[in-house]
């Protein structure tokens, strides 16, 4: 059976936000990521993309919403918290599935702030994604623990920090740690450069036995600016 495939989508104009998540979902994948302003490595979508979304998807579930109020790093103010906690209820109220979010205080986890935004999270019933500030943490194995312990269902990393430029082919040795740590007891979604042409490569190199898993893709399914059907269903079919 291949691995679940979760597909990021840029929120631009609600048609072309439309268009991708209709082809995600037509190549097979399982979830995807709403995200405004890639440039910048995705910020909070507005509640119009995600409805939308949310409309495509009709009942089914999968639809996660980036919970990230600016740009720069993840180290964020009580102010910063408090937008982040209505952005969360924002997404719910707009028919979000999920949030992902990541927050840290120098280079671990903010566990006060983490806290404050699951427990908004928890109450509007939406799976938590902890983001690529994973890859920002020193101490990956103490992240994990916390994260397994606060019921987090899933961790995104590519092995190596977001501002570093590194794909996760780059990445794999430290990848390869986080799977043989989390053991199965959450789902590690992979992400960083992954395109239909490497993912077999990449997958070839990863400890799949006994790991959750998941494969996480942005450009690598992009055709002329919006997600393309053929190239999610190629990635599914080679995952």
């Amino acid at each position: 059976m291949s691995l679940p495939i979760e597909v990021c989508i840029e929120c631009g104009d609600l048609t072309s936000v439309r268009c991708s998540v209709e082809n995600a979902l037509a190549g097979g994948a399982k979830r995807i990521e709403l995200c405004a302003n890639m440039t910048a490595d995705g910020l909070t979508p507005n509640a119009q993309d995600i409805r939308v979304a949310r409309e495509v998807f009709g009942s089914r579930r999968g639809v996660l919403a980036m919970i990230r109020p600016r740009v720069g790093n993840f180290c964020y103010s009580n102010s910063e918290i408090e937008t982040m906690t209505y952005q969360i209820l924002m997404a719910a109220k707009a028919g979000a599935d999920g949030v992902v979010l990541g927050v840290l205080k120098g280079d671990q986890i903010d566990e006060i702030a983490l806290d404050q935004l699951l427990a908004v999270a928890r109450h509007y019933d939406l799976s938590i994604s902890f983001h690529r500030a994973f890859d920002d943490i020193t101490d990956k194995h103490r992240a994990l623990e916390l994260l397994i312990d606060k019921k987090v269902q899933y961790v995104l990393t590519c092995g190596a920090p977001l501002n570093s430029g590194l794909s996760a082919l780059e990445g794999v040795a430290d990848i390869n740690s986080t799977l043989e740590h989390a053991n199965g007891r959450i789902e590690v979604v992979v992400g960083g450069g992954i395109r239909c042409d490497n993912v077999q490569i990449l997958l070839g190199r990863l400890a799949r036995a006994g790991s959750a898993m998941s494969v996480h893709s942005y450009s690598g399914l992009l055709d002329d600016g919006l997600t393309a059907s053929h190239l999610v269903k190629d990635m599914v079919n080679s995952a």
